[in-house]
């Protein structure tokens, strides 16, 4: 995501924009949902990371320069 984020300031428009699109697809696809079925008792640990803090993340990027 940072290799990413720092191609989005080059000054080629392609490059820009093929960067743009790759953090849109890393962030959409972060979180896959867990679809094997667990053993009984166990449960499944949330992250606190997840698709929506990390688009949130690099929105505030921005901000904080």
């Amino acid at each position: 995501m940072k290799f990413t984020y720092e191609l989005l300031q080059n000054r080629e428009g392609d490059i820009r924009r093929d960067a743009a699109y790759l953090m849109g697809v890393v962030v959409t696809s972060f979180d896959e949902e867990y679809t094997k079925e667990l053993p009984d008792g166990v449960i499944l640990k949330i992250d606190a990371v997840n698709r929506f803090t990390i688009w949130k993340a690099y929105l505030e990027k921005d901000n904080q320069s």
